[in-house]
């Protein structure tokens, strides 16, 4: 939300490369102060490898907030990695073995 950076930021900056982090703001204002001012104090934060993926947008309506609404958008569904549903062969159960008591 400032225009220089301090500690607190300069501590976001550093994670944000420590982990691969990409900040997806779109630059608009997040924030209205009680003294009449705007800030961006709302960050939307995710990984750089799904970030082309992705997009944000602070919308312009507080909505009885101090904080503008911040939209994200996911382009494309991301893939589930062994989504599949579990294949159950009968013929290849031992079934002596599981009527055992």
């Amino acid at each position: 939300g400032s225009t220089c950076t301090n500690q607190r930021g300069k501590i976001i900056e550093d994670l944000l490369l420590a982990e691969n982090l990409t900040i997806l703001n779109d630059g608009s204002p997040t924030h209205f102060s009680p003294h009449n001012s705007f800030t961006n104090v709302d960050l939307v934060i995710c990984s750089s490898a799904i970030a082309p993926k992705l997009n944000s947008q602070t919308l312009t309506d507080l909505y009885n907030s101090d904080h503008f609404p911040i939209i994200t958008h996911l382009s494309t569904p991301l893939s589930r990695k062994g989504s599949a549903k579990p294949k159950i062969l009968l013929d290849k159960a031992n079934w002596s073995k599981f009527h055992q008591p």
